[in-house]
């Protein structure tokens, strides 16, 4: 048998273990983010909330349609594809959270697998997969319900099966793909229509760049791919919903302020970030171009990107999208629409460190190239876990929030209750069978008359300032002047003063009767257990309401089992909120003068309390789909 030259084969021998090295690292990472996306045991925001009720519509009456935000008969608010999807796997029998988990799972192990078998450089592979978790783990917010991440997925899915096929000759199948997962991207969410750009940018690269094929011949697969997307989207949806799509975004104007409004908000998205994240040395050395010297990070990107051999490809075609963001859309609340712009400053980043690693290690000429990799593998491995959700929120099998919340809830207000609400977030979690939905500024006036007509069996508030305004529906002010009287109250989690969660499924149940006897719940999440609350005018426990402006923190209770503020106007200064909490008698007695001070106290119930294990509550729901109404037709 012929012997190879010593040289090669000891290359032969490195290659395999660096390909070796990767694959166990790509799959560590995988695992990493089916973790996070799957079972971080998070708190939920209100948009989660509301946004649920698209897929439960799907999923109990066949099609999405989204009545909290009054379309009962379609869904324009945000384009209904991701909900649709949701939907339908909840109806396989998937648990709503394991249905928005799933396609990002297929999605990132596509993603993967294009890139560990493509033709790209080892260093190229180890970057992109490093910064795509990196992003992922460190600055994307961990929001399923709502298609943002999606959107982040989707896009690097189809950029790199693009990038892999530049890589194999614009291998036909992986453009096909690619160019089908672009194209789903860009119909998730309206502002992430400028991904289907990325198609004739990479179309133009194979003009340019054709590397020995026939170009027209590779324009079939990229149309194909995308018209297989874009045509069921038209027929399903851009048809028949061009006129409520046009209504939508001219009413929600996300590009109206121009361009510098536009970077100024993103700006204000991207500092407020900067040093969240752990290892706070780390974070401040990844953001200092970003929060000192007020540079974009796709600014940071793409001059690496280009200078890359292996991915100058997937510079141009993919800044697109980050730049339309970056550029044109001036409305922003959070990192949602900002996620791909941090993947590719992530990608650049970690592409940047491969590089200088292997650079130096050659220069050292030790020999064992794989050695650098494994060190740098283990490295990133500690800090993407230590960086992770689950490493602050922890790991669960199965978030079941909003069924503890329903369930609590329906077993204080009886079955196929009627709920009066004000906004569009516990629509699911606060028991009701029917809900009655005000959307229009009302007076205590209008809201007896209407209750003698409907018989509420709970009016129901939750910490939501742009609804309980005085100049929207204001129930916590009712509440305080007497119209409505306490019923219940449901807390989601036991009061932590360093870890709160967002109190989207608080909420205090009213009623326009005087009640005999309150009840309540709160859900100790640690243990899975409810703590049941009796009104007793000999219990060792209290619920209190009171008025006031708390400030943070030294206002807070120090010993409160539960605690939530309802916002009752936007709090810009010192707003008073109406306040709510569990605590022991004795200690209350002790702290009442001081929270007397502070502001009006409306009500203190002595309650007795035993405890109930969540999950039997739970399997005690007899639930039934919940019907909806609005008040327009009690409108004068």
């Amino acid at each position: 048998m012929d012997q190879l030259p010593p040289g090669a084969s000891a290359y032969t021998k490195s290659e395999a273990a660096l390909k070796l090295l990767l694959y166990a690292y790509a799959s560590f990472l995988f695992l990493l983010i089916v973790v996070d996306v799957t079972f971080t045991d998070r708190p939920t925001i209100g948009d989660e909330c509301g946004l649920y009720n698209a897929s439960y519509m799907y999923e109990h009456y066949g099609k999405v349609t989204y009545p909290m935000q009054l379309q009962f008969d379609s869904m324009t608010v945000h384009p209904p594809l991701h909900y649709f999807i949701i939907g339908l796997l909840m109806k396989c029998g998937f648990q709503v959270f394991y249905a928005a988990a799933l396609p990002l799972v297929v999605l990132a192990f596509i993603a993967f697998a294009a890139a560990v078998t493509s033709r790209l450089s080892i260093k190229s592979v180890f970057a992109l997969l490093t910064g795509f978790t990196l992003a992922t783990l460190a600055y994307t917010s961990l929001v399923t319900i709502r298609p943002d991440m999606h959107v982040a997925f989707a896009w690097f899915c189809g950029l790199v099966l693009l990038e892999s096929a530049r890589s194999l000759n614009w291998d036909a199948k992986r453009l096909f793909a690619g160019s089908f997962f672009i194209a789903y991207a860009s119909g998730l969410h309206y502002w992430a229509a400028a991904a289907a750009l990325v198609l004739p940018a990479y179309a133009l690269y194979i003009f340019i760049r054709p590397a020995g094929v026939r170009s027209w011949s590779k324009l079939i697969p990229i149309a194909s791919g995308a018209l297989l997307f874009y045509i069921p989207y038209a027929v399903f949806f851009l048809i028949p919903d061009f006129h409520g799509i046009l209504i939508e975004l001219k009413a929600a104007n996300a590009t109206g302020g121009g361009i510098a409004a536009a970077i100024r908000s993103h700006f204000l998205q991207l500092t407020a970030m900067a040093g969240a994240v752990w290892p706070p040395i780390l974070a401040k050395l990844l953001y200092f171009p970003v929060k000192s010297l007020k540079i974009p990070p796709l600014a940071c990107a793409l001059p690496v990107l280009l200078c890359s051999k292996s991915l100058r490809g997937l510079a141009l075609p993919a800044a697109i999208l980050p730049a339309f963001v970056l550029l044109v859309v001036s409305r922003k609340a959070g990192l949602f629409y900002i996620s791909p712009e941090l993947i590719l400053y992530c990608v650049a980043i970690s592409l940047v460190f491969f590089h200088a690693l292997d650079f130096g290690w050659r220069r050292l000429r030790v020999g064992f190239p794989a050695v650098p990799y494994v060190l740098a593998s283990a490295l990133f491995a500690l800090v993407l876990v230590r960086s992770a959700p689950p490493a602050k929120w922890g790991v669960t099998l199965k978030l079941v929030d909003w069924d503890v919340a329903r369930a609590a809830n329906q077993k204080m207000l009886g079955d196929n209750a009627l709920a009066a609400i004000n906004q569009c977030y516990a629509w699911y979690t606060c028991g009701a069978g029917k809900l009655y939905w005000i959307i229009t500024h009302i007076n205590s006036d209008y809201l007896e008359r209407v209750d003698r007509a409907h018989h509420f069996d709970s009016v129901v508030i939750l910490n939501d300032w742009f609804a309980n305004q005085h100049k929207g529906i204001p129930f916590p002010e009712f509440y305080l002047s007497g119209t409505l009287n306490l019923r219940g109250f449901y807390f989601p989690a036991r009061y932590r003063p360093e870890l709160q969660f967002p109190g989207a499924t608080a909420v205090l149940h009213m009623s326009l009767q005087k009640q005999t006897s309150i009840q309540g719940f709160g859900y100790d999440r640690d243990k899975r257990i409810l703590n049941y609350y009796m009104e007793d005018p000999s219990g060792s426990w209290i619920f209190v309401a009171f008025k006031a402006h708390l400030s943070s923190p030294t206002d807070y209770p120090e010993d409160a089992v539960y605690f939530e503020q309802f916002l009752m106007e936007q709090p810009v200064g010192n707003e008073p909120a109406l306040v709510a909490l569990v605590t022991a008698r004795e200690n209350w007695l002790r702290d009442r003068a001081r929270y007397a001070k502070l502001g009006t106290i409306r009500d203190e119930v002595p309650l007795r309390m035993r405890e109930m294990n969540a999950a039997a509550v739970v399997a005690s729901l007899k639930d039934q789909p919940i019907k909806f109404m609005t008040n327009q037709p009690d409108l004068p």
